[in-house]
């Protein structure tokens, strides 16, 4: 067993440990429902997309967003958010690393960067990933968000979810998910598109979320 590994374990089971026998009172700011998320952003224009109801029953979301947003040239770039108002109880956030190959899908390409939103004022730390499903590759970039804080590694957000909960009695978090088709293989025309739109979306994510 790895240190490396021995570390994430302990802090997985830290987390499993505050998540259940901590006070359940949290005192969390009130997040907007995503049902008022704008449809048009600039030149992009979505749709409401649906998961089936076993798969909302599996993530235990306390809201979410599931869209598609096409610009005037180009594929669309669909977007997943769960927000968890809670990670108490079971309900918690899971990983993309597991669940894509899960779905059939094998990842290709992987790396941590830093995506720039001068509105934000401070850079998303993300993780931004090629998958290839039936000779199809997908451009993925996700990242973990709490309390205005983004993570790309999921144990980060494990630790943050601790300190939330010692500190603040606080567990909320999202998850934020963008993707979009590679067509020709061409990565950085779909990394291009992808940072455009994550460009128009974050800013108004900003209102919908509990810093």
């Amino acid at each position: 067993m790895t240190l490396r590994f021995a570390a994430a374990l302990a802090m997985v089971v830290a987390a499993f440990f505050v998540s259940r026998h901590l006070s359940h009172g949290e005192l969390v700011p009130p997040a907007r429902s995503f049902s008022s998320f704008p449809l048009e952003l600039k030149e992009w224009r979505g749709k409401e997309q649906y998961f089936a109801p076993e798969i909302y029953e599996k993530l235990g979301v306390t809201d979410s967003i599931v869209r598609a947003y096409w610009a005037p040239d180009g594929p669309p770039v669909s977007v997943y958010v769960g927000y968890y108002r809670s990670q108490r109880r079971g309900a918690q956030i899971h990983s993309p690393k597991y669940c894509l190959p899960g779905g059939g899908w094998n990842r290709r390409e992987e790396r941590v960067r830093e995506i720039q939103v001068p509105s934000v004022g401070k850079p998303i730390h993300a993780v931004e990933a090629v998958y290839e499903k039936d000779g199809e590759k997908e451009l993925f970039v996700y990242w973990y968000q709490s309390r205005g804080r983004t993570m790309a590694s999921e144990y980060d957000q494990k630790l943050q979810m601790m300190l939330g909960a010692l500190r603040e009695n606080r567990t909320d978090a999202a998850f934020i998910r963008f993707s979009t088709p590679v067509p020709g293989g061409d990565v950085a025309a779909a990394s291009r598109r992808m940072e455009d739109f994550v460009g128009r979306f974050v800013p108004v994510l900003r209102e919908y979320l509990p810093g």
